[in-house]
């Protein structure tokens, strides 16, 4: 039972492209010019799925590619007019909103490459889709 599990999981993640030849391309790519970040794991996501809906909001939603460019542009914005740097420790306080969720690729873009954003829900009773657990 174990290994049918087993092979599914590897059919399933083929399906995703991330262990196709392909697939394992182009992480390595983008993990080798993002570093180990959410803006690799999204640059990945957008090569692969630029049409399908990455966020959605109760006004608006994007594409992969869409917040891809926008996290990219974000974090361009953040490093020249606001000069963020690596070193610089960052609060995010908002309500769950489209640009927080593209604040967290592009501060891990400014950020220390291998660190990842820690990041600590104020409302633990919000449950998004049933997606944590608390």
């Amino acid at each position: 039972m174990k290994i049918k599990t087993l092979g599914n999981l590897l059919l399933i993640l083929y399906r995703l492209h991330i262990l196709s030849p392909k697939g394992l391309f182009y992480w390595a790519k983008y993990l080798l010019s993002e570093g180990m970040s959410l803006m690799a794991l999204l640059r990945f996501a957008a090569h692969f799925y630029p049409n399908r809906c990455a966020i959605k909001d109760e006004e608006d939603s994007l594409t992969y590619q869409e917040t891809y460019e926008k996290a990219l542009k974000l974090a361009q914005l953040l490093y020249t007019q606001y000069q963020l740097r690596p070193e610089m420790n960052v609060a995010l306080l908002g309500r769950n909103s489209l640009i927080l969720s593209l604040l967290l690729p592009a501060l891990s873009r400014i950020g220390r490459q291998n660190e990842a954003p820690s990041y600590v829900p104020r409302n633990k009773d919000y449950h998004s889709y049933g997606r944590f657990e608390w």
